[in-house]
């Protein structure tokens, strides 16, 4: 075996053909349940900005990033399929290309920072809630904001590592990004 990639047939016209197929039917399912949540989203918030108007401005803006959050799966899920097709079917045989992270993988990780970053909001305006509402419990307000601020930290970690592997790999490659 001389390991060249050349000899490999293409499969975008087969398996990528299924894969995409897959997709759509994975899809079809998927735009119903898409589109009542996307309602449901919707009138949540809806019916939130008209029952409490005069709330403070950082709880609207969570309520708001919290709907904008739940539509962004939708994108992530796209970004993840694009870098699986990129991978396994446009790349078959050449793993090089592996090496290389895809645009798909890119915003994956980008959206799972916007994730962390919704996530340790939510949390901290939960501690908040507890404090309110415990009567003003430091203890248990801060353990829970430690643990949040723990989260994001390892998560923060966590996407950094990524980032790094990615241009490193891009680096050995020839493509510096």
């Amino acid at each position: 075996m001389s390991g060249t990639s050349s000899a490999l047939p293409s499969l975008d016209n087969t398996f990528g053909a299924t894969f995409i197929g897959l997709l759509i039917a994975v899809g079809s399912d998927f735009l119903l349940w898409f589109t009542s949540k996307a309602l449901t989203v919707f009138q949540v918030c809806y019916h939130y900005y008209q029952t409490y108007p005069k709330d403070r401005g950082v709880t609207r803006i969570l309520v708001a990033s919290l709907c904008i959050s739940s539509i962004l799966n939708t994108f992530h899920i796209i970004s993840v399929a694009q870098a699986i097709y990129g991978y396994l079917i446009t790349n078959f045989g050449h793993t090089e290309a592996l090496a290389i992270a895809t645009w798909g993988i890119i915003r994956v990780q980008l959206h799972v920072a916007v994730n962390c970053l919704i996530a340790a909001i939510v949390q901290v305006f939960f501690a908040y809630r507890v404090w309110k509402l415990s009567g003003q419990n430091w203890y248990l307000a801060a353990t829970i904001t430690l643990l949040a601020g723990v989260q994001l930290v390892r998560k923060c970690d966590y996407l950094y590592d990524n980032l790094r592997t990615t241009r490193c790999l891009k680096r050995r490659s020839g493509m510096v990004i």
